[in-house]
């Protein structure tokens, strides 16, 4: 009975351990980057009529903004593996580390484009962003509001 009670106890600490060690593995921090880093994407990026959302597309970066004389700041996602796939039937899917990502804690939205408040919006659950997209790049931009601007690159093509 002894050797059970020991190896039991044994089995609960390796399935501890290897749930924390799974749980480490989840979190991302990302990097501090120069603030020009993301301004340069964000000012050089041109929206293209002809690109689609559609596919899936990594977060690589977002720049906050918090007011005119406080700070700002640049972050590097891109070793986080964040993925958002949109698919053709307006679902939003959220995969990769927990925790960073624009919809914590929930894996698969709805989205629609345009209409509201113009046709480069992007409706997300009841979040409105306007969004911008090229063949490569995808921007989903809050700081009018002092929000943040996420930039994603593309990570498959897009399916038609």
């Amino acid at each position: 009975m002894k050797k059970f009670t020991c190896l039991a106890t044994a089995l609960l600490i390796l399935a501890t351990s290897l749930s924390s060690c799974e749980d480490k593995e989840q979190e991302c921090t990302p990097t501090v980057l120069n603030e020009n880093d993301c301004i340069s994407i964000l000012s050089n990026l041109v929206h293209d009529e002809s690109a689609s959302i559609i596919g899936k597309w990594k977060l690589e970066k977002k720049f906050q903004h918090f007011g005119q004389d406080v700070s700002t700041s640049c972050l590097d996602y891109s070793h986080c593996n964040i993925v958002y796939e949109f698919k053709p039937n307006g679902v939003l899917t959220v995969s990769g580390r927990a925790g960073q990502n624009i919809f914590p804690g929930v894996e698969n939205h709805s989205y629609s484009i345009g209409s509201f408040p113009d046709e480069r919006s992007l409706k997300i659950n009841n979040t409105y962003w306007w969004h911008n997209v090229t063949s490569e790049r995808l921007v989903f931009n809050l700081l009018p509001l002092d929000g943040g601007a996420y930039i994603f690159v593309r990570v498959t093509p897009t399916i038609d």
